[in-house]
């Protein structure tokens, strides 16, 4: 999101809010880019947080301040887990989204990994994940689904399989709902005209995308209608 320094976020952000659209883990200042998102769905309350770990070599990317705009980090993730602590104490559920990993990865490293067992503890119920610019597996710390990387949903000219996830919390209000979380396969096509992406209708797109996510996943398998479960 910096990739055009102070000018082209500050652009992002004003064309994000002319429109409507809410955000996280970036803003004008540390206070805003450290904001969480509620919704209330059904009854029940729904916090999302984002932030970021990558370049942890060099910082091409600035950190929020107090004053001047920027992400918010997860390098050093004390501030990020304090903001997954707060939004978990006000809502009924945390979906935190991480930019994190390694470009080109089929694996999670261990950077990623760890931060993943922090988050969950902190009392995030999903966590997402995305950078690494390709699918990577599925996994769980506890009952804590994770998606380690999303990969590339619309981005440059080229063939390339990629996915939604979609989160179903279950029960009345009355009780704690059960998390569940599929995988919806996508492929983007660079042939067509700008790029467009599709949900796969070809079960043989289908079967090559879960094939790869149970390859990769460490405790978890996707099903042939795309449902992750935990392998204990």
């Amino acid at each position: 999101v910096y990739d055009y320094g102070k000018r082209g976020l500050l652009s992002t952000l004003d064309a994000l809010d002319q429109e409507g659209i809410p955000y996280s883990g970036a803003g004008r200042n540390l206070k805003d880019a450290s904001k969480i998102i509620y919704y209330v769905m059904n009854g029940r309350k729904v916090a999302f947080v984002s932030a970021t770990q990558i370049e942890r070599s060099k910082q091409y990317t600035k950190a929020a301040t107090e004053t001047e705009p920027g992400v918010l980090k997860a390098l050093h993730p004390e501030k990020f887990l304090k903001i997954v602590e707060e939004a978990a104490q006000n809502s009924d559920y945390v979906i935190a989204e991480v930019h994190w990993g390694t470009e080109g990865m089929l694996y999670p490293d261990q950077s990623q990994r760890h931060l993943a067992e922090q988050i969950a503890q902190a009392g995030a119920d999903v966590i997402i994940g995305g950078h690494p610019h390709r699918l990577q597996g599925a996994a769980f710390v506890g009952d804590v689904p994770i998606a380690y990387s999303l990969g590339n949903f619309w981005f440059d000219e080229y063939n390339v399989d990629t996915m939604l996830v979609n989160i179903r919390i279950s029960g009345d209000d009355d009780t704690e709902g059960k998390v569940d979380v599929s995988v919806v396969p996508a492929v983007q096509d660079g042939t067509l005209s700008g790029c467009v992406t599709q949900i796969c209708t070809e079960d043989s797109d289908k079967d090559r995308i879960f094939s790869l996510l149970n390859k990769v996943s460490i405790n978890a398998n996707v099903d042939d209608s795309g449902v992750v479960t935990q392998v204990k």
